[in-house]
C-alpha cells in the first residue's frame, strides 16, 4: 500500500493545519488528537499514521490550536474547547466529497486522549459517531465526567514503566461503564512518549487490530457488479458437490469486496482468510433460511487472522446454515497452534510468565494453601489488583468459571521468599475442595489470560 497519499489542508473556519492521507480504497479514517506541546508534525503520531495508511486506512494529523493559542498554556489543558475543535474536524471531513463516506476513529496521546473520549461523548447520539478511540499514553481521566456516555470500542494503551498514568487508565476503565468494548493494553519497558526501541510498534499493533476489525464491522463487504439477485440466488441454490469450491472462488474474484480490496492491498492486506467453502451467509429471511429476494447474496460474515503460518493453521471454516434466528448464518473457524516446534528444536522451552509452586496431593476438608512467584518485571508491567487466582478441574474447561478464588490484593506476601528486586512470593489461600484432580490458575485481568497454571494435583477422600 502506498503511503505517499499525503496532503497539507487547512480547516479554513478557524485556520487549523493539518496532514490528510486517504490510501486508495480506504473505508475509514482516523482523526489524531495530540497531547501538550505536540501537533500534525509529532514524529510519534506520523509513524503511526504512516503504518495505518500503509495497512489501508486514512489518517488526518491536525493541529488543534493555532500558533498563537498556543501561546496561552491554558488552551493546552483546555480539553472542552480541544474536543470542539475534534467535533469541528470530523465535521470538515464529512463536507469534503473525498472522506464524506468514510466512517471515523479517534487515536488520541496524552491530554488528545481525554478531549477525543469527550468528543466521541458529543457525538455519540449523532447521525455521525465516532467509531472506535485509541489512548496512547493518554489522560482519559480528563474526561471522567463523561465517559459514561462513550459507547465506541475503546482501547488504552500505556507504558509499563508510566505509573502514574496506568492508575489514571484504570480509574477511566472502570468508568466506560457503557463502552460495548474497552480493554487496557500496557506496553512493557515503554514509559510516557514511547520512545524505547519497538515500543511504538507495539502501539501500531494493537491499535491496528482495534480499529481494522470495528471499522470492518461497521463497514460490511458486499458483492457488487451483480446485475440480477435473483439470477445469483438461483444459481447459489444450484450449487452442490465437489465443483461448488470452485465456483464459489470465481464468484468472489469477480464480485466480493473485501476479496478484491485485500488482492489490491486497499484493505486488510496484513491479514489471511481460510478459502471460503460456503455460499453467502447474508441476507437470509428470518426463520426460513432462504435468501432474501430483495437483497444481493454476500459473505458479511468473515474470520480474517495474522499470525506466522508455521504454527498457526486454520483447519476448519464454515458456515452454520441451520441456524435462522437472524438474517446472517453464523460462521465458525477452527485454528490448531503449534507450541512444541521450538522447544522440540533444541530452543528455550516455553513458560509460563508466573510460576505456582508444586501441589502435593491434597486431602478434603483442608483448606487448599499453595505459593506463586511473580518476578519483578511482571509485577512491574502488567500484573494489578484486579487479577485472581483460582483453582480448576482438572480438565480445565473454561479459564474464567473457576470452582473458587481470591483477589491477588488478598493474597499476604512471602516475605521469606522474595524473587529478586521488586518480585514477590504470594500466599493463596482457598476453601477445601472435594476429591478429585484439579490445577490453580492465575488470571490477568490486563492481559485477559492465564498466566500460570499449577502441575495437576489430586484431593483425596478422608476415610
Amino acid at each position: 500500500m502506498a503511503t505517499d497519499c499525503v496532503e497539507e489542508v487547512q480547516i479554513e473556519q478557524k485556520g487549523l493545519l493539518g496532514l490528510l492521507g486517504v490510501p486508495p480504497g480506504a473505508r475509514a479514517v482516523v482523526v489524531f488528537a495530540h497531547g501538550s506541546g505536540s501537533g500534525r508534525l509529532s514524529p510519534r503520531n506520523a509513524h503511526v499514521a504512516a503504518e495505518l495508511r500503509r495497512a489501508g486506512l486514512g489518517t488526518f494529523l491536525l493541529d488543534l490550536l493555532t500558533p498563537q493559542e498556543e501561546l496561552d498554556r491554558h488552551n493546552v489543558f483546555d480539553i472542552p474547547l480541544l474536543a470542539e475543535r475534534l467535533k469541528l474536524a470530523s465535521e470538515w471531513l464529512r463536507s469534503r466529497p473525498q472522506t464524506a463516506t468514510l466512517v471515523q476513529g479517534y487515536f488520541g496521546a496524552s491530554t488528545g486522549a481525554g478531549a477525543a473520549l469527550m468528543a466521541t461523548a458529543a457525538l455519540t447520539d449523532t447521525s455521525a459517531p465516532i467509531r472506535a478511540v485509541v489512548s496512547r499514553g493518554g489522560r482519559p481521566d480528563l474526561a471522567m465526567n463523561v465517559l459514561d456516555r462513550v459507547r465506541a470500542p475503546t482501547l488504552l494503551l500505556v507504558g509499563g514503566l508510566d505509573g502514574p498514568v496506568i492508575g489514571m487508565n484504570e480509574r477511566a476503565l472502570d468508568a466506560l461503564v457503557n463502552c460495548t468494548q474497552k480493554e487496557l493494553q500496557i506496553v512493557p519497558g515503554a514509559t510516557h512518549l514511547f520512545e524505547e526501541p519497538g515500543t511504538l510498534d507495539e502501539v501500531v499493533r494493537h491499535a491496528k487490530v482495534l480499529l481494522f476489525f470495528m471499522f470492518m464491522f461497521i463497514t460490511e463487504f458486499r458483492m457488487e457488479g451483480i446485475a440480477s439477485s435473483a439470477q445469483l440466488i438461483l444459481q447459489l441454490n444450484a450449487l452442490e458437490g465437489v465443483g461448488m469450491q470452485a465456483e464459489l472462488l470465481q464468484l468472489r474474484q469477480s464480485h466480493d469486496q473485501l476479496t478484491k480490496a485485500q488482492a489490491n492491498r486497499e484493505s486488510f492486506n496484513e491479514y489471511t482468510e481460510a478459502e471460503i467453502g460456503f455460499k453467502p451467509t447474508y441476507r437470509i429471511l428470518v426463520g426460513s433460511g432462504a435468501y432474501d429476494p430483495l437483497r444481493t447474496p454476500s459473505w458479511c460474515d468473515r474470520i480474517l487472522c495474522s499470525g506466522d503460518n508455521e504454527v498457526f493453521r486454520i483447519v476448519n471454516y464454515s458456515s452454520c446454515r441451520c441456524i435462522t434466528l437472524s438474517d446472517h448464518f453464523p460462521v465458525s473457524a477452527q485454528f490448531e497452534l503449534d507450541i512444541g516446534t521450538e522447544a522440540q528444536q533444541g530452543a528455550q522451552p516455553l513458560s509460563w510468565p508466573l510460576r505456582v509452586d508444586h501441589i502435593p496431593t491434597w486431602e478434603e476438608f483442608i483448606p487448599l494453601v499453595c505459593r506463586i512467584m511473580i518476578p519483578s518485571d511482571c509485577w512491574t508491567n502488567w500484573c494489578t489488583y484486579r487479577d485472581w487466582i483460582g483453582v480448576y478441574p482438572d480438565s480445565l474447561n473454561s479459564i474464567t468459571r473457576p470452582l473458587d478464588w481470591v483477589y491477588t490484593l488478598s493474597c499476604p506476601i512471602d516475605d521469606e521468599r522474595r524473587t529478586g528486586a521488586g518480585g514477590r512470593t504470594l500466599i493463596v489461600e482457598l476453601q477445601p475442595l472435594p476429591n478429585g484432580h484439579y490445577r490453580v490458575g492465575y488470571f490477568s485481568a490486563r492481559r485477559k489470560c492465564l498466566q500460570a497454571l499449577s502441575n495437576s494435583f489430586f484431593v483425596r477422600r478422608v476415610e
